[in-house]
């Protein structure tokens, strides 16, 4: 009996063995990913602007209210909200699409699947996934915010608690099917995924802007300054009111600051590719270099749906400080990691196979 429940407890903890994920929302999808009482939620609105718009995050008290679960002392584990409600039928019906297809491939929300507040300051994942790294899929502004975050603890903290990091646009621009995408093939499409031990060299700035509320652009302005970017080139974005995004682990800058007036006056060369959204960019030389995704209606009369791209080196040229560089994996790290997978796959395969020799 005891080796029965030896090798069950073997096979389900390697066998089929999920890596946890934490999702981490766009702003203002508050009620699509964590299933927020609307008590709760009109506890926090009133200040809930004027606190992000000075401080750039949420304040501790209302973000208890906010996550969407609670911390249990005695069990040191990290528990689901009971009794809470979403009150948007289009957001239930993307939130519930995207749990059932992640517990169709075999994750249990509370378990190893994971919603939290945009404005994410939990300790560390391991208290929720019971000591495994987990990976990070992040959606728009969510992913500046999580990026904030894992500067402050530093790689050490990264290596020993980030699996990887997903970086995409809004959920509701159609990369909750990205996101499935990339869980479902793995490293198989590189240019949407961003590995952990490359963030201390890559800076992403997944970023909306909403068409009614300025309050972001504000809050994204003094982040860029506290970490070192000058920003007065961006003076002209509090009025411009316009969104703009950003391309996983590649590069994102300002697009709406960068008139077809000042690429001319530079003498910059700017060619344009196609691109939609989950799809793999393999027009690149390299990931170094560097795409802006605007969201205007036109830009250099192209639609909005297609990409501005130029090389590092001509950006150099037109301006370092609006260019985030992605470092590509060297090959040697990445096959490394790539048969250590492999290797204990085979392993574990053949222990369970010994296993069920021996019992039966």
């Amino acid at each position: 009996m005891l080796t029965i429940l030896l090798f069950f407890g073997f096979c389900q903890s390697s066998c089929n063995y999920l890596i946890p994920i934490v999702i981490i929302p766009d702003y203002g999808d508050d009620t699509l990913t964590a299933h927020y009482d609307p008590n709760v939620m009109e506890g926090c609105t009133d200040n809930l602007k004027e606190v992000i718009y000075k401080k750039g995050v949420v304040s501790s008290e209302c973000q208890k209210l906010r996550l969407a679960m609670t911390f249990n002392t005695t069990s040191q584990q990290w528990q689901n909200k009971k009794g809470v409600q979403v009150t948007s039928a289009s957001e239930k019906s993307q939130f519930e699409s995207l749990i059932s297809k992640l517990e169709g491939m075999g994750y249990t929300l509370g378990s190893n699947l994971f919603i939290v507040s945009y404005d994410w300051r939990h300790e560390s994942p391991k208290l929720m996934s019971y000591g495994a790294r987990v990976i990070y899929a992040a959606f728009g502004f969510g992913g500046i915010l999580l990026e904030k975050s894992m500067r402050e603890k530093g790689d050490f903290w990264i290596k020993n608690n980030v699996e990887k990091v997903i970086t995409l646009n809004s959920q509701w621009s159609g990369d909750v099917t990205s996101l499935l995408q990339i869980l479902d093939s793995g490293d198989a499409n590189p240019n949407l995924l961003l590995r952990a031990e490359l963030l201390s060299f890559v800076t992403n700035f997944p970023v909306v802007v909403d068409n009614e509320e300025i309050i972001e652009s504000n809050l994204i302005l003094s982040y860029l300054t506290k970490i070192g970017y000058d920003t007065s080139s961006f003076n002209e974005l509090k009025k411009a009111k316009r969104g703009f995004s950003q391309i996983p682990h590649l590069c994102a800058f300002f697009a709406d600051v960068i008139t077809p007036n000042t690429l001319r006056a530079k003498g910059k060369v700017v060619s344009v590719y196609n691109y939609t959204l989950g799809d793999t960019v393999t027009s690149l030389d390299s990931l170094n270099d560097c795409i802006v995704w605007t969201q205007n209606s036109t830009f250099l009369g192209k639609s909005k749906r297609e990409l501005i791209y130029t090389s590092k080196k001509v950006l150099d040229l037109f301006d370092d400080k609006l260019c985030c560089l992605a470092s590509q994996p060297s090959n040697d790290s990445s096959s490394f990691s790539s048969w250590a997978r492999s290797c204990f796959s085979y392993i574990s395969s053949f222990l369970c196979a010994l296993m069920l020799r021996l019992l039966f």
